[in-house]
């Protein structure tokens, strides 16, 4: 997400200047994170679906069906949390600045 919000830093000083509120700059940034982590989700329960059928269900036993949305909630919070620094950082670009830095 630092990284992200680095390479964007241009992009946002421009849209801050523009006039663009800062939900929507957050909205833009979570978007991608969110996104990231829908794809990881899908990617973790296909390898979940095709080790809990090879094992023939002795892996995680009868708790799958609480284990895998634990998981997933335990990662939406931690993606949150890992977005919220570099989203505040974002905030405050100073668009006179972002648009000299190139």
């Amino acid at each position: 997400m630092s990284v992200t919000v680095t390479r964007r830093r241009r992009e946002i000083g421009i849209r801050s200047a523009l006039g663009a509120q800062p939900r929507r700059l957050v909205a833009s940034i979570l978007a991608r994170a969110l996104g990231q982590l829908a794809m990881g989700a899908a990617a973790g329960i296909f390898v979940a679906a095709l080790l809990g059928g090879g094992s023939g269900g002795e892996m995680m036993g009868d708790h799958a069906e609480l284990v895998l949305p634990a998981v997933l909630v335990m990662v939406l919070i931690t993606v949150t949390l890992a977005a919220l620094g570099p989203v505040r950082r974002s905030l405050r670009i100073d668009p006179a600045e972002a648009l000299k830095a190139e």
